[in-house]
């Protein structure tokens, strides 16, 4: 006997299942024991496709109705006219050419005064002047004095203040002209172009350009440079997280790596939007690649004795200098290399400066040197502005572009870093030495009874207060700090 089954039975997994448009996901499903929950069916009815169909059939009339009673009604023809609208010119682009408008409106009263049928009377410009010469011929003819036709009417519309008042309405009417070039390859130009003048107002470093430009390379090879950004939309988006979604699945790309290749196309994109290029796709801020939650986000630090090991495993005075200029006063390569001669008090020992990273709201600190770090870094004083240079005299650190198009860089301290720790056998980044010595001051409390340094860890790391008696009011006590560090001296048998 024939049997209209309404849903399609899964044997594997014991249920029905249903493709419908009307589900948020496209699909709805039913077990035997949900059927059997809902009264649909007899609690000892077998879990088999022939003695569930009926029952299926019943649950599935109920759910498309709900479904329906649930789903939005379609749109009328105005409000789907008015859709189309937006989706082509959103209501920022909206707003931009009410402004052009009202500024237009402005200029045709300072030309003429009066519209007949929405146009304007070129003759109330200048009555004598024959009807062949254009707007801007006639301008150049009339009398631009105080009592010129001109000026009278400029002045009647915007006041005293004209100059100003009229560079504004030349900028609403006619602004900066995007790049002519509609097509991807050109826009990533101009994307690219653009965060190197960030870079040059100070908002993004170098390194944060460099890394814009060569993330945005993988969409632009992905999409086709000559593919026109008018073909750029939300499936376009969607596609393209499917597309690093693989190459992550496969084991070629990283989860971080897809999180900056595609945060640099999201960026790209958004930027398109701002300037009225295309549309901003619904699911930008929807699609997105997370950290995943199982990685270890413990801090990798250096055991003492492996401080140790690592400083006797510097046949080089200027190596040994890094590593102790690191564990002294928490720099990172950078530091070190923009350390200035003036930030160096040359008599009692110390550095006065605010980390590169952090100049803006971090801690300056004060850092007294230990001994041996004091010494070296006599022997190894440049004499110019940065205190430690190359033997050529250049920076220890580079990283950056006198072009605007390619980078170069280097870094000799990290460098001299991958022999020290070679011969030592540590494999853990230079990082690590900050970090180890801000884990001692924590950990201070438990480690030498009587000390508690804990309070200046955020001091010697010199990030920005967390709090307002901090940013404001209370200045850290110079003598516990220059204690603190003594002390992390002491732990790693260095003379203080």
């Amino acid at each position: 006997m024939p049997r209209n089954f309404e849903m399609t039975w899964r044997e594997r997994e014991k249920r029905w299942i249903k493709k419908t448009p009307l589900a948020p996901r496209g699909y709805v499903y039913v077990s035997c024991r949900q059927l059997i929950e809902a009264g649909l069916l007899p609690a000892n009815s077998p879990r088999t496709k022939y003695a569930s169909w009926q029952a299926a059939n019943a649950w599935w009339k109920l759910k498309e109705a709900e479904l329906r009673a649930s789903s939005p009604r379609p749109l009328d023809e105005a409000s789907t006219i008015l859709v189309g609208i937006l989706q082509q010119t959103p209501v920022e682009m909206l707003q931009v050419l009410v402004e052009r408008g009202q500024a237009a409106q402005k200029v045709l009263a300072m030309l003429a005064g009066t519209e007949v049928d929405g146009k304007l009377r070129l003759s109330d410009l200048d009555p004598e002047s024959s009807g062949n010469l254009s707007i801007p011929d006639r301008l150049a003819e009339a009398d631009v004095s105080a009592d010129g036709l001109p000026v009278n009417r400029i002045r009647k519309v915007l006041g005293n203040d004209e100059p100003t008042a009229l560079t504004e309405i030349a900028k609403a009417i006619n602004p900066r002209p995007a790049n002519p070039d509609k097509t991807v390859a050109g826009q990533v130009a101009d994307w690219v172009d653009w965060q190197y003048s960030r870079h040059l107002a100070g908002e993004i470093s170098v390194g944060r350009w460099d890394a814009y430009k060569r993330n945005i390379a993988c969409f632009q090879a992905w999409i086709g440079g000559a593919t026109p950004i008018a073909e750029i939309d939300g499936l376009t988006l969607e596609n393209y997280f499917k597309f690093l979604a693989q190459k992550k699945a496969g084991g070629t790309y990283s989860q971080d790596y897809c999180k900056n290749l595609f945060g640099a196309a999201k960026n790209f994109i958004t930027r398109l939007a701002e300037l009225g290029l295309t549309p901003l796709p619904g699911n930008i801020r929807r699609l997105r690649f997370v950290s995943t939650d199982d990685e270890d986000k413990t801090p990798p630090q250096f055991t003492v004795q492996e401080v140790k090991e690592l400083l006797r495993a510097c046949l080089s005075e200027r190596s040994r200098l890094f590593l102790l200029l690191m564990l002294n006063c928490g720099m990172y390569q950078s530091d070190i290399a923009e350390l200035r001669d003036a930030q160096v008090d040359w008599e009692s020992g110390r550095i006065t400066r605010k980390r590169s990273k952090r100049r803006k709201g971090g801690y300056k600190v004060t850092y007294k040197l230990w001994a041996e770090t004091f010494a070296l870094l006599k022997r190894f004083r440049s004499g110019q502005e940065r205190v430690l240079v190359s033997d050529e005299g250049n920076p220890l650190v580079y990283y950056a572009t006198a072009d605007g198009k390619t980078m170069r860089r280097y870094d000799l301290v990290n460098e001299a870093y991958r022999y020290v720790a070679k011969r030592a056998g540590q494999t853990k980044p230079l990082k690590v030495f900050r970090k180890t010595s801000a884990n001692l001051l924590e950990n201070s409390k438990t480690i030498a009874e009587g000390k508690d340094f804990r309070h200046c860890v955020m001091y010697f790391l010199a990030q920005a207060p967390r709090e307002t008696k901090d940013r404001h009011y209370v200045s850290p006590s110079e003598e516990e700090f220059f204690a603190a560090l003594a002390w992390l001296g002491e732990q790693y048998g260095i003379e203080v």
